[in-house]
């Protein structure tokens, strides 16, 4: 089951790449299709569970220190950067944040990871500080 897991991983990480290139050449704009809701995306968010969740003793064992504290961090965050990274995604891709991220730039497919990276890192560190917001404490 990891195996087919790694491999539907892997894959649908790809189509949604190399799909977004193609579609976004073909209409000479960026095409955001592949990364809406859809297969593709269900189908890696399932994948990604099943190899977390089969790995998940042997990172218990294998990682301490340091590694295992940022690793618990990114974990109690995942919810909430689940819930927060479209309003992120808008935000960045409008420039709201003082700069704007450009998915479209050549390489494509590694300005589409570098993008994705951006928008869950500014979406941590967002989920992170939202606790520290005195009103915004009370309400959580």
């Amino acid at each position: 089951m990891t195996k087919l897991a790694w491999f539907l991983w892997w894959a649908t990480i790809l189509i949604d790449m190399f799909g977004t290139y193609f579609a976004s050449a073909h209409i000479g704009k960026y095409n955001g299709m592949f990364y809406t809701v859809g297969p593709s995306i269900e189908i890696n968010a399932m994948a990604f569970f099943v190899i977390v969740k089969n790995y998940s003793s042997y990172l218990q064992e294998k990682i301490s220190g340091t590694d295992r504290n940022i690793l618990l961090a990114f974990a109690k965050a995942s919810f909430g950067i689940y819930l927060i990274h479209p309003i992120m995604i808008r935000f960045a891709n409008r420039g709201l944040m003082g700069w704007k991220l450009y998915p479209e730039m050549e390489p494509q497919p590694l300005m589409i990871l570098v993008t994705a990276l951006a928008v869950y890192l500014i979406s941590f560190a967002f989920v992170r500080c939202i606790p520290r917001i005195p009103y915004l404490r009370r309400m959580l």
